[in-house]
């Protein structure tokens, strides 16, 4: 089970106004040095993106550095077309390389994605850049040569990696228009380091289902008890696959709870949480006081996968990352350890006027230690001071979430009213319990004993 989890947040409002940070990626060696490093979104445009920063911490994520801008991922130009490029960080334990993987998309007179090929080239393809964990940047960037043809593609979400050191990668591919066919579709490839490069030796069966109006995408991968399994986003719900050999995978099932309710996650993202011997599923959905959000994109939620039923659990929902407006649904999750994960995320500050929930950009940490026999408890907000990037400062607490048997409360100013219950004590309209109830619970389940370091770090106590 959940032991503990906390979130932390960093504060960085774009002075311009026009930009904002998007899709943050994070990795760490495990010995200190941890990298994280996000994109910059325009917005007044639709996924318009401009380069990419990165920022280091040598402390294991106490503190970071300022983030820098990587020269790496400069715009090329070919007449009226501009080509920007996208890259997660990733480190490989096995391989002890820290490596990128992402893609170069092509825009139209600088701001009109291209979504079809053009001149029989594709308007989306996948990329691998190097890293220098020493300078704490990204230093070359390198098209990836791929076995299938395509008018748009690249890796997407977690991999796995091979006792041999191999990697198997998610892609989503979109086929060329002569195909008659302009669904995306799944499959996992196999790839190997050679010398500074990465190479995909081989290419999965295609994973598709014509049922959704855009077909499937954005795949992430997991592996528990010998099976693997892929989380997917269609327009309409979240789907998972499963398969004994991690390339030729089951038909897509929707998400559903263990009493057979559908997850209400859509259009939306989902990752893994993988400690050791279990698997939890990151999420949003509807049906979360969120109405107000884009496409539900936030809370972000975490849930027990029961791969014997090939469900959730729902008694073991909490909420990781809270909603302050702004959507969350484009994140990230790494395993730091057996027993721990960590997930980062970044308020995108689109449609205007999510900002008045209290979003401010900021960009989201949620560290959850794992350890068996020990109940879920509580969480900590740990919010990041503008003035300074490489401090912290102590904030409010966000829990109790929603732990089974806790009856807590989120206490958020833009909550629905409370109802009056049967009694004229007040009911919260989520929870459906009465205020007073949940005020006895909380003195009764107090969080357990946290405290932050000279930095503000959440740490857990004994």
């Amino acid at each position: 089970m959940c032991s503990w989890w906390g979130c932390a947040r960093w504060a960085r409002r774009t002075k311009c106004g026009k930009t904002c940070k998007i899709q943050p990626s994070i990795a760490t060696d495990g010995k200190g040095t941890v990298l994280l490093s996000w994109q910059n979104l325009l917005l007044t445009g639709s996924d318009v993106f401009y380069g990419e920063s990165m920022a280091k911490s040598t402390d294991g994520g106490k503190t970071f550095c300022p983030g820098v801008d990587q020269k790496i991922f400069a715009d090329t130009w070919e007449g009226k077309i501009r080509t920007t490029y996208y890259g997660t960080v990733n480190y490989s334990r096995k391989n002890r390389r820290w490596y990128g993987l992402g893609a170069a998309q092509r825009y139209v007179n600088d701001k009109v994605p291209m979504l079809k090929s053009v001149d029989g080239r594709p308007a989306t393809f996948p990329m691998y850049y190097t890293v220098d964990p020493e300078k704490g940047a990204f230093t070359s960037r390198h098209e990836l040569q791929v076995p299938f043809k395509y008018a748009r593609t690249l890796p997407f979400g977690q991999k796995l990696e091979c006792d041999n050191g191999d990697l198997l990668v998610p892609f989503y591919v979109i086929p060329p228009q002569n195909d008659g066919n302009h669904k995306s579709y799944c499959m996992v490839t196999r790839c190997r380091f050679e010398g500074d490069m990465l190479k995909v030796v081989s290419a999965g069966t295609p994973l598709a289902d014509d049922a959704y109006p855009r077909g499937i995408g954005e795949p992430s991968l997991a592996k528990l008890g010998g099976k693997y399994y892929l989380t997917l986003r269609t327009d309409v719900q979240g789907l998972w696959a499963e398969s004994d050999d991690g390339v030729t995978f089951s038909k897509p099932r929707p998400w559903r709870w263990n009493d057979g309710s559908l997850l209400e996650n859509y259009n939306t993202q989902q990752h893994w949480l993988r400690p050791d011997g279990a698997l939890y599923l990151a999420y949003t959905r509807r049906g979360a006081h969120n109405d107000h959000v884009f496409r539900h994109r936030a809370p972000i939620f975490m849930a027990k996968f029961d791969a014997a039923r090939g469900c959730l659990v729902r008694a073991t929902e909490k909420i990781l990352v809270p909603e302050l407006g702004a959507r969350l649904g484009n994140f990230n999750v790494i395993d730091y350890a057996p027993d721990e994960s960590w997930l980062i995320t970044a308020e995108w500050m689109q449609p205007r006027g999510c900002e008045k929930y209290g979003s401010d950009n900021s960009l989201w940490l949620a560290r959850v230690k794992f350890k068996v026999g020990k109940p879920s408890r509580g969480a900590l907000c740990l919010t990041f001071d503008d003035r300074n990037f490489a401090g912290w400062q102590r904030a409010r607490p966000v829990g109790p979430l929603q732990a089974p048997g806790y009856g807590g409360l989120l206490r958020r100013r833009d909550r629905a009213p409370a109802r009056r219950g049967a009694r004229g004590r007040r009911r919260d309209p989520q929870l459906g319990i009465s205020d007073e109830h949940a005020q006895r619970a909380d003195r009764r389940r107090a969080p357990p004993p946290f405290h932050a370091d000279a930095h503000g770090l959440l740490l857990a106590e004994g």
